[in-house]
């Protein structure tokens, strides 16, 4: 997030060492090869239990931090798979009348 909010803070950490950052096209690189949607990733749900499966009710407590997005409506193309992209998609998780459907690709 550094990298894409300020470009040369990020540079200057990674030039002078003082910070150990990878390269901007190695991130570049992995966020191209993560298919991201809207929705809950259900792979996600599935490793997060067989993780917490054998720890102690102790080592179960942890935070919950909710962030708020700021949505706006707008259209794009996405050129990596040629769809567009933009308006409304709720992931599956809302179920919609036909009309809105017909906004999200």
């Amino acid at each position: 997030l550094l990298q894409i909010r300020s470009p040369s803070g990020y540079s200057f950490l990674r030039n002078n060492n003082i910070l150990p950052l990878p390269c901007p096209n190695s991130i570049r690189a992995h966020l191209l090869a993560v298919e991201i949607g809207c929705g809950f990733d259900k792979n996600f749900f599935q490793l997060l239990k067989k993780k917490f499966m054998n720890k102690s009710e102790q080592e179960k407590q942890g935070v919950l931090v909710l962030d708020e997005v700021f949505l706006r409506e707008s259209v794009s193309v996405n050129s990596r798979t040629l769809s567009y992209i933009g308006l409304e998609d709720y992931g599956g998780e809302i179920i919609t009348d036909n009309s809105q459907k017909e906004k999200a690709n």
